[in-house]
């Protein structure tokens, strides 16, 4: 949008309905309410595509530097869902637990994962959260090695 491109955005945000409306109403029969989530994954995979193909296209730029972080953060998103369906197994029927824990256990995971594949580094950091406040000190420290 600030390089004058809104109709990509809103062809990006259109085709976001779209795939989620599809994906949903074709798989709810099958899988139940966890259509909506395979409906998201869908609209969220489109809209990075087509993102990813507009910046290159018009801007001549990419959100990522390598492929290498394009395929480390699909792993992080595979080894994070494998997990929630792990958890989910053992707590099966007990639909309270299943909100309160996967959220709980992922979200440690997920910083621990991010530093393991070096996704985010102290600069990424500062950047987005500035210097002088107790959150981006704390990660800081917890990214800085």
């Amino acid at each position: 949008m600030a390089k004058n491109l809104a109709q990509k955005t809103i062809i990006l945000q259109f085709s976001n309905v779209v795939l989620n409306t599809l994906f949903f109403f074709a798989s709810v029969y099958f899988i139940g309410y966890y259509a909506l989530i395979l409906g998201n994954v869908a609209a969220i995979l489109s809209s990075f595509i087509l993102s990813s193909y507009h910046q290159k296209k018009y801007l001549n730029s990419l959100i990522f530097d390598s492929i290498s972080q394009v395929k480390k953060l699909i792993s992080l998103f595979i080894i994070l869902v494998l997990i929630g369906f792990i958890i989910k197994m053992f707590l099966n029927g007990h639909n309270i637990l299943i909100l309160i824990i996967v959220p709980i256990v992922l979200a440690p995971i997920t910083l621990l994962l991010y530093k393991v594949f070096r996704l985010i580094n102290v600069e990424d950091i500062y950047r987005y959260l500035g210097k002088n406040n107790k959150v981006s000190k704390v990660l800081a420290s917890i990214y800085s090695t």
